[in-house]
């Protein structure tokens, strides 16, 4: 089973967290959902995470990281970032860092406002 999946369409609004019911007490967290139509189809679209337990709001977020980005993504751009700073490398760029950062801020608030409104600590 795919852990991460971009643009699911539904014609009805997904729930957030979805249980499913396994021993590992997995659940599906789904989010990014935005109106959009297919095919005349009013509906959803929506992106989908299968997140492992434990599920708190920090979890969701680092399982999240994981699955987007990957594991080196975020050191690499930081060593880029780093040999800009210091003019190691002069054809390193400070910026793509830069807007990682305010990504991830911007999905961190997301994630902590769904597991607020959702009952996940």
């Amino acid at each position: 089973m795919e852990k991460f999946k971009k643009d699911l369409f539904s014609e009805v609004m997904p729930e957030t967290f979805v249980p499913l019911h396994d021993k590992q007490q997995t659940v599906v967290y789904n989010h990014n959902v935005r109106p959009h139509t297919h095919d005349g189809v009013e509906g959803y679209l929506y992106d989908s995470l299968i997140c492992l337990y434990p599920l708190t709001a920090n979890s969701v977020f680092k399982q999240l990281m994981s699955a987007k980005y990957g594991l080196d993504y975020e050191q690499k751009l930081q060593n880029d970032y780093t040999s800009a700073v210091e003019g190691i490398d002069e054809s390193a760029s400070k910026q793509p860092y830069i807007d990682f950062l305010s990504q991830r801020k911007v999905l961190k608030s997301s994630v902590d406002n769904d597991c607020l409104n959702n009952g996940v600590v």
